[in-house]
């Protein structure tokens, strides 16, 4: 990662202006954002895909600058999805943010996968009170990376979320939603699918990280990757172990 520099003081009596970023998973996406009086998504930007993220990361972030005539200058917040999620993608997305937070002196906003996917949950899953609203993202290994309403990401099977549901229903959002829900009822757990949208909206991440302020963010330092567990590796003789990561 870059070594950190001091950052400028966000413009006075101008709008905020913010970049979101998300490639934890099989796709890419940015968008972009601007306070003022209210908070204004200006430019957004999906791609679906399994690799190649790094090299498809910087066009998207020029094309959507350039729809709204605006400069990398112009930027006073980098956000950023930090993980759980997918090992290289998560590394990509953390490295160019601080990257462009270096060079530009502005903050990086870190948000979890979890928290996005909760902050962008349908309002008909988060008012029902009947039940405990929980994330479920696929880990690409069976099990999954989940969270519940109020509570830190854990990665687990469908056993380790029933201990923690302690008899409730589970109101299940995410793309490891249907799948859980299956598993969760062959135990005997009440589970359904929310109608949230199981993808991160990266307008979402912009808005949340414009809201809470430019200036809590500077406090915080640069945010780092969050893992769950190690990273899958295929030794030299083709054996495959788990090695402990630091951020």
């Amino acid at each position: 990662m870059p070594r950190e520099t001091a950052t400028r003081q966000p413009r006075s009596g101008a709008a905020w202006r913010a970049l979101a970023i998300d490639t934890c998973f099989a796709r890419c996406a940015v968008a972009l954002a601007e306070r003022r009086e209210t908070i204004d998504i200006v430019a957004s930007d999906t791609q679906a895909m399994t690799r190649g993220h790094a090299a498809l990361l910087t066009p998207m972030i020029e094309m959507a600058l350039r729809r709204c005539a605006w400069r990398a200058a112009d930027l006073d917040l980098v956000a950023v999805t930090i993980g759980p999620g997918s090992f290289t993608g998560v590394r990509i997305g953390v490295a160019m943010a601080r990257g462009l937070a270096m060079a530009l002196r502005v903050p990086v906003a870190g948000v979890a996968t979890t928290d996005a996917l909760f902050l962008g949950a349908a309002a008909a899953d988060r008012a029902d009170t009947g039940g405990a609203l929980v994330v479920a993202i696929e880990s690409g290994r069976g099990d999954y990376f989940m969270a519940v309403a109020g509570g830190s990401p854990f990665a687990g099977t469908a056993q380790t979320l029933a201990a923690r549901l302690t008899d409730r229903r589970a109101i299940l959002i995410g793309d490891g939603a249907r799948r859980l829900a299956g598993a969760l009822e062959a135990l005997g757990v009440r589970a359904e699918i929310g109608a949230s949208s199981p993808s991160i909206d990266p307008a979402v991440v912009a808005a949340h990280a414009l809201e809470a302020g430019v200036e809590s963010w500077a406090g915080r330092g640069p945010p780092r990757p969050l893992y769950l567990r190690g990273a899958d590796v295929t030794l030299a003789d083709g054996a495959r172990t788990t090695a402990d990561l630091e951020s």
